[in-house]
C-alpha cells in the first residue's frame, strides 16, 4: 500500500470503520442526546420551559452538554480517540502497523485526522437526532425559529470544537498510557469526578484565587464553549472565564498531550 498521508489516512479509516465498537460508540451518543432532547422538549410542550429560550435550545440540541460536568457525546468521542490511539498496542500490531505505514509523524497525523473525521460525525449526527426529536415533539414552530437566532450559533460551534478537542485528547492518552482502558479511564475521570472533587475542596475555602483556579481547570473551562455569556455552566456554576479563554485552557491540556503522545511515536520504540 500505499506508504504516504492518503495510504495512511485509508488504512486508519478502514480500520476504525471496520470495527463494531466504533458503531456503537456513535449509535450511544445519539441515543443519549436523543434522550435528554425528549426530557427537554417534554417540559417544554408542558409549559415549564420556554422553546425560545436560548439556553433550551442549547440544552436540546447538545445534550445539555453546556451544563453537565462533561458532554457526553464529546466524551464518547473521545473514547473512540483512545481505541484509535491505543488499538496497535492493545492487540500488539504497532510492528504490522509500521510495516504498512513506515514514516511515524504520517501515522500520528493520519490518525489525527481520521479521529478528527469521526468526532465531526459524533457531533452532526447527535445533534441531528436532537434536533429531529425537538421537530417531532414540538412541531414545525420549532424548526422554523430554533436556529433563527444568532446567539446559538457560537455554542453549537463550540459543542463541536469541544467534541473534537475531546477525541484528540483521547487518542492522545492512549498513545502516552498505551492502552485504551487506562486512556479511557482518565478520560472519563476527570470530569466526572476529579474536577468536581477538586472544586468541592476548593469551595471549602475562600478567596478569588480559588474561584480562579477552579474556572481554568481543564474539562470545567471547556464546557465553557458551550455556553451562552453569562449562562449557567456545569453544576450551575456562574461562567465566568468565558467561552474563548475557556476553550484556550482545554486546548492548552489537549496539545500537551497529544504533543507527548506523538514525540513518544516518534522516537521510542513499538
Amino acid at each position: 500500500m500505499s506508504t504516504g498521508l492518503s495510504g495512511a489516512l485509508r488504512y486508519e479509516w478502514i480500520r476504525l470503520r471496520s470495527l463494531r465498537t466504533t458503531w456503537l460508540l456513535l449509535c450511544a451518543a445519539m441515543v443519549s442526546n436523543g434522550l435528554i432532547a425528549l426530557a427537554v422538549t417534554t417540559d417544554m410542550h408542558n409549559g415549564t420551559r420556554s422553546p425560545a429560550d436560548p439556553e433550551n435550545i442549547i440544552s436540546v440540541l447538545t445534550g445539555a452538554s453546556g451544563v453537565a460536568p462533561a458532554s457526553i457525546t464529546a466524551l464518547l468521542a473521545g473514547v473512540l480517540g483512545a481505541l484509535a490511539g491505543g488499538q496497535d498496542y492493545r492487540h500488539r500490531t504497532m510492528h504490522a502497523t509500521l510495516l504498512a505505514v513506515p514514516r511515524r509523524g504520517v501515522l500520528f497525523s493520519a490518525k489525527l485526522t481520521v479521529v478528527t473525521t469521526w468526532a465531526v460525525l459524533f457531533a452532526g449526527a447527535s445533534f441531528g437526532t436532537s434536533y429531529a426529536v425537538a421537530v417531532v415533539r414540538l412541531g414545525q414552530n420549532w424548526a422554523s425559529t430554533s436556529l433563527s437566532d444568532p446567539s446559538v450559533h457560537r455554542p453549537l460551534l463550540g459543542y463541536l470544537a469541544l467534541t473534537v478537542l475531546t477525541a484528540w485528547l483521547g487518542a492522545g492518552l492512549a498513545g502516552i498510557f498505551r492502552r485504551v482502558s487506562a486512556a479511557a479511564f482518565v478520560l472519563v475521570a476527570l470530569p466526572l469526578l476529579v474536577e468536581p472533587g477538586v472544586i468541592w475542596l476548593l469551595r471549602r475555602h475562600t478567596g478569588s484565587w480559588v474561584d480562579t483556579l477552579a474556572d481554568h481547570l481543564p474539562f470545567t473551562a471547556g464546557q465553557q464553549m458551550i455556553n451562552l455569556p453569562g449562562g449557567d455552566g456545569p453544576g450551575n456554576n456562574l461562567v465566568v472565564l468565558g467561552a474563548v479563554a475557556g476553550g484556550l485552557t482545554f486546548l492548552a491540556l489537549v496539545a500537551a498531550a497529544t504533543a507527548l503522545s506523538g514525540a513518544m511515536l516518534i522516537s521510542r520504540d513499538s
